[in-house]
């Protein structure tokens, strides 16, 4: 996913007839990637150690790398070793997936009957980061006291269909209007299948 360390890649030495074959001396592997923007590649498993080349060790005949992709898309991960034809394998980032839905804003105190400020729900990743969603999203809202009706604008007029609030696809975050006759204090929901509710 993006921003996020890749598994293992392995690059392994192979005699003719495609047998792992053990490196006589330290091998030196270049690596590459194409298109190269975004893309780092890193020697060890948290990714903190940048590399564009790699050593299969003595009497040894593999060894693996791991990379971060900063924008969705694939490339092509290209490994040479000097003598030998270079080899390629296509990689794929996709966005992280959504595991959290927060209220952005703390809460309100509103004049019974009269319209709130902006409420903001976000979708997070399970590290809290902004996460769009990939396709269009419907998020249920609801409310434990009778008489709370949600909306689309700033003067409450045009009333969000079936309690609604959809997420376009690539969005984050989307904002709503609350207005009620209650004076009671108020517990709003917000619900995005199959994730927690948030209020």
């Amino acid at each position: 996913t993006t921003g996020a360390c890749s598994q293992a890649l392995t690059v392994e030495l192979r005699d003719v007839t495609s047998a792992p074959a053990v490196a006589p001396a330290a091998a030196t592997i270049d690596l590459s990637a194409a298109p190269p923007a975004g893309v780092t590649l890193y020697s060890d498993a948290a990714c903190t150690q940048q590399v564009s080349q790699i050593t299969v060790p003595q009497g040894q005949s593999q060894t693996s790398f791991h990379f971060i992709g900063a924008a969705t898309g694939m490339f092509d991960l290209t490994a040479t070793l000097p003598g030998t034809p270079p080899v390629s394998q296509q990689q794929t980032v996709i966005l992280p997936a959504v595991s959290q839905l927060v209220f952005t804003n703390p809460p309100q105190s509103v004049v019974a009957g009269a319209c709130s400020a902006a409420l903001q729900l976000q979708t997070r990743d399970a590290g809290g980061t902004a996460t769009p969603v990939q396709a269009a999203t419907s998020i249920l809202l609801s409310s434990n006291q009778a008489g709370v009706a949600f909306f689309s604008d700033a003067a409450c007029a045009t009333a969000l269909p079936g309690s609604t609030l959809l997420l376009g696809a690539g969005a984050d975050s989307g904002t709503f209007h609350v207005r009620a006759t209650s004076t009671l204090p108020t517990t709003l929901t917000a619900t995005l299948a199959p994730l927690t509710p948030t209020n």
